[in-house]
């Protein structure tokens, strides 16, 4: 709990200029109820941080992360904050892949939550035929209810580009409340608002290719 604290609760926390604008607490009881349930400490921390800095930055303020949650990995190794390197043309990471799966947080898609890592299995094995070997996951739910509601990170095993093992817990991490029903053009634009986020500010990592799974409520056809 004393980092839960550190970060939502302590006047000299980082996050601290937004305390004013986005009400803290129930960023902090998540983090205790996180915590409570026996879940990594800074797992919870930055995954919590994530959906904090994403709501402060829908108001307007731009947070930092903890750096104990910024890790960047390149061809020559992990880069933590702070830290810099060149990559050249020849070390362009052309076997690598960043896959980030956009779910919308409403019952309708809480039968599929088990289905997000059988599906990133999929999509390794399918890229694996292609020779990229090296695939990274992400997870940004949207369309929840509180502070679920506006598009944000999800992370798993402490950061937010993570394995198929991080990728399972950070779709355990997805809160599908009940909510009205919302028109279709009001669901359109909440997807499109969670995908802008995802390609403004998902840290992708250095000339990787991208993709962008969304998993909406809602079936495809001729008309959205």
């Amino acid at each position: 709990k004393e980092q839960c604290e550190e970060m939502f609760k302590d006047r000299r926390s980082p996050f601290s200029v937004c305390f004013r604008h986005v009400n803290p607490k129930p960023f902090l009881q998540m983090c205790n109820k996180g915590v409570q349930a026996g879940i990594d400490e800074t797992m919870v921390v930055c995954n919590i941080s994530a959906a904090y800095s994403t709501v402060c930055r829908w108001t307007g303020i731009t947070l930092d992360m903890p750096s104990k949650c910024i890790n960047c990995e390149t061809p020559s190794g992990s880069l933590n904050e702070g830290d810099d390197t060149q990559i050249e043309a020849q070390d362009s990471p052309k076997q690598s892949s960043d896959v980030i799966f956009v779910v919308e947080e409403r019952p309708c898609n809480e039968p599929r939550k088990g289905d997000i890592h059988k599906l990133g299995q999929k999509v390794k094995a399918a890229l694996g035929q292609k020779g990229i070997n090296d695939v990274r996951f992400g997870v940004v739910g949207f369309g929840g209810e509180g502070v679920h509601a506006q598009a944000h990170f999800h992370s798993g095993n402490g950061a937010i580009n993570f394995n198929l093992n991080g990728l399972n817990k950070a779709a355990q991490t997805l809160d599908f409340a009940e909510m009205g029903v919302l028109q279709g053009e009001t669901k359109k634009a909440e997807a499109m608002n969670a995908l802008k986020m995802v390609a403004g500010y998902y840290p992708f990592r250095p000339a990787v290719q991208k993709i962008v799974v969304l998993v909406s409520c809602g079936q495809c056809g001729a008309g959205g």
